[in-house]
C-alpha cells in the first residue's frame, strides 16, 4: 500500500477536480489564511459581509498542480477527496481511483 503522501502526489497530481470549478464554485478562506498574502500571490478574493472567498476554478491551478501549494488556504490543505480518503484507508487500489479520475475528467 501507497503512504498517505505517496497517494497524495499520485492522485492529485492526476486529478484538479477540486481546484478546476467543477466541483466547488469557491473556497472559503478561513481565520488563519492569510488572504494579503494570497492577493500578493494575483489570487482574486471576494470579500462579503461575513465570508472572504476565492472563486474557483483557482488562478494559481496549473494543469494538475498548485503553483502556490505552500501558500494555499486552509480548507486547500485540508481537503481530501472520496477516491484519497478510499485509498488511505486501504478501500480501493491506487489504480482503480486513477481509473475514476479519469473517468471524472472526461
Amino acid at each position: 500500500m501507497l503512504s498517505e503522501a505517496d497517494a497524495i502526489a499520485r492522485l492529485c497530481t492526476a486529478c484538479g477536480l477540486c481546484c478546476n470549478g467543477v466541483l466547488f464554485a469557491d473556497v472559503e478562506l478561513q481565520a488563519g489564511d492569510d488572504v494579503a498574502a494570497l492577493e500578493k500571490l494575483g489570487l482574486p478574493v471576494k470579500r462579503l459581509k461575513t465570508k472572504t472567498k476565492m472563486p474557483q476554478p483557482c488562478a494559481a491551478f496549473d494543469g494538475c498542480l498548485c503553483r502556490h501549494y505552500e501558500q494555499r488556504p486552509g480548507h486547500c490543505q485540508k481537503f481530501e477527496c472520496l477516491q484519497l480518503i478510499k485509498v488511505n484507508r486501504g478501500e480501493t487500489t491506487t489504480g482503480s481511483a486513477l481509473t475514476h479520475i479519469q473517468q471524472a475528467r472526461r
